[in-house]
């Protein structure tokens, strides 16, 4: 019999699209409210300030959700330095559009 030497790895999921009213910040919501019911830990980021509904919905809830202001130099940085650093093994962005040219 084999032994499993994989490592758990964390996931990164990106909510994103280049036309707004597709169903990005609803999507982006329920994989939340799934990650909240099982308990699964997470960090969660919502770049989109027009209408910030993870933010406005779930900041209450730990660890909260993080504001990202993408379109400015270093806006992306939390986000850089979380990841760095392996934080949660879980991470729900949702991005605003249009993004094109910014990573």
């Amino acid at each position: 019999m084999q032994e499993n030497t994989t490592q758990q790895t964390g996931r990164v999921v990106i909510v994103t699209g280049d036309k707004g009213g597709v169903g990005k910040s609803t999507f982006a919501r329920g994989l939340l409210q799934l990650y909240i019911n099982k308990n699964l830990k997470y960090l969660a980021y919502d770049s989109d300030h027009r209408n910030a509904q993870l933010y406005r919905h779930y900041n209450s809830v730990e660890p909260g959700v993080k504001l990202l202001d993408i379109f400015t130099r270093g806006g992306a940085d939390d986000l850089l330095i979380d990841l760095d650093n392996g934080r949660p093994p879980k991470r729900i962005g949702g991005l605003a559009c249009p993004i094109r040219g910014v990573f």
